[in-house]
């Protein structure tokens, strides 16, 4: 996972979601030889209200080591549906003010 930092999300009418636009040029976390566009990945993103919206976001192929990465934006955790917000608040106001399950929640915690 590689993060995005300078990005717009811009809706896209023919993929019925956001698409993530990078303004960066990334380097391979392995090697730090550049990288560049191989396709888009879409993900489920649950913010705190319990909204989802589809996220397509970009995977990358390194020019050196030829490994593929995901650019995810600052909101997104890597492996994870909820955004960094939701995970935060679940972690600190337990389940009452998070839309995720209790064991989500407590899985969180650990």
């Amino acid at each position: 996972m590689v993060p995005a930092e300078k990005y717009s999300l811009k809706y896209n009418r023919e993929r019925e979601g956001f698409v993530v636009q990078s303004w960066q040029q990334q380097r391979c976390p392995n090697c730090s030889a550049p990288l560049s566009g191989y396709d888009l990945r879409r993900r489920k993103s649950i913010d705190t209200e319990g909204r989802s919206q589809i996220v397509y976001v970009r995977r990358l192929r390194c020019a050196g080591c030829g490994r593929l990465h995901t650019e995810i934006p600052d909101f997104m955790l890597p492996y994870k549906q909820y955004t960094k917000a939701a995970v935060e608040e679940g972690k600190t106001g337990g389940p009452s003010c998070c839309p995720a399950d209790a064991s989500t929640i407590r899985r969180w915690k650990k």
